[in-house]
């Protein structure tokens, strides 16, 4: 059985990288390849915002350096990443 991955997450199209916004947005997760093609392609309706691989690795590398870390400090460490291009140890 093969498992299709995520290659993107998703956002309505007003989204924009504040951390009210990422608190509260809406994310959608393409279940197939076929699936992932549209939503790029309808500009007007969803944004492209993250790789999905991207998110999961900001995601690890700091629950790596930090296994207690809260909510607030994994949406900073994703703002990080989306400002700096880089990991937030």
């Amino acid at each position: 059985m093969s498992y299709y991955k995520a290659c993107y997450i998703f956002v309505d199209s007003d989204f924009d990288d504040t951390k009210k916004c990422i608190e509260s947005a809406n994310y959608y997760l393409s279940e197939t390849t076929e699936e992932d093609d549209d939503m790029e392609e309808q500009e007007d309706k969803y944004l492209a915002w993250l790789k999905y691989a991207t998110f999961l690795a900001i995601i690890d590398n700091k629950l790596e350096h930090h296994p207690n870390a809260s909510e607030d400090d994994l949406i900073e460490a994703v703002i990080y990443y989306l400002e700096e291009d880089d990991f937030l140890d």
